[in-house]
């Protein structure tokens, strides 16, 4: 019965962390390639595909490239678009990103989640996710409430952006 408890809060700390292993169909945790983490206990949650889909609490596509991304926020304030120059200077960061990201020959695409309105954002930074290869994805600005501080004023719209369900697996 102890036994039992130690695989319990291994469970319990392996949601916790948000990492966990979706097994593909043969019987193999693909934590054991080379990106795999330490703490992988090769456990029987890890040979059943259908235990690690409960623990991560999402569906996996068994592999489905369109449902595996990369994600990147970019949150756009109301009336943006008097300052183009640092939306700008936003999306080349995006871009370096993006661009280090496809250098390491990942199969998985690369989204930019837009926090705003598609008009707020400058037409060349959209033109240029789009001749990057990037998907563009935009979700609606949320207004804090009244008691945030201005600090968190684009907060509320992040949390809305990774709070995104078309997607089984985000990496942010």
């Amino acid at each position: 019965m102890p036994h039992l408890a130690v695989v319990a809060v291994v469970v319990l700390l392996v949601a916790a962390s948000g990492r966990y292993c979706v097994a593909a169909s043969a019987p193999v945790c693909m934590c054991r390639g080379p990106g795999r983490y330490s703490n992988c206990l090769l456990t029987e949650l890890c040979r059943d595909p259908k235990a690690a889909e409960r623990l991560a609490g999402v569906q996996t596509g068994a592999g489905d490239a369109n449902r595996e991304v990369y994600a990147t926020t970019m949150t756009l304030p109301p009336g943006a678009i008097s300052d183009p120059g640092k939306q700008r200077k936003r999306a080349k960061l995006i871009l370096t990103l993006g661009y280090s990201v496809q250098a390491s020959n990942t199969t998985r695409r690369f989204v930019v989640v837009i926090a705003g309105a598609r008009e707020d954002c400058p037409t060349d930074v959209l033109d240029a996710f789009d001749k990057a290869g990037f998907g563009v994805d935009v979700v609606p600005h949320v207004e804090p409430p009244k008691w945030a501080r201005k600090r968190f004023q684009y907060s509320f719209s992040k949390m809305n952006a990774r709070g995104l369900t078309q997607y089984d697996k985000v990496v942010m």
